[in-house]
């Protein structure tokens, strides 16, 4: 997922907002940390962490932030499974 976001973001020189709906945690930022280094992008990329309804939790940011394209994908455990643009 990251990986699509990654290319997106190159292309069209835009800036990487993620979106994670769910509680911060140590965990969790470790591993956005990890996979940003990995992907070589930006380490000071935004990390959105909206607790609620996954849906919510999106739309309420998008329109916060006023962002218009998303990547976004299922996750299973901290994996991700079948990402889809939209």
């Amino acid at each position: 997922m990251l990986a699509e976001a990654k290319r997106i973001r190159e292309r069209f020189r835009a800036e990487l907002h993620v979106i994670y709906a769910g509680k911060r945690s140590e965990e969790a930022a470790a591993k956005f940390r990890e996979a940003l280094e990995e992907l070589q992008l930006p380490a000071d990329s935004t990390i959105h962490y909206e607790e609620g309804d996954p849906a919510e939790a999106i739309l309420r940011t998008l329109d916060r932030e006023k962002i218009d394209v998303i990547v976004a994908g299922a996750l299973e455990k901290e994996v991700v499974l079948h990402p889809f643009l939209g």
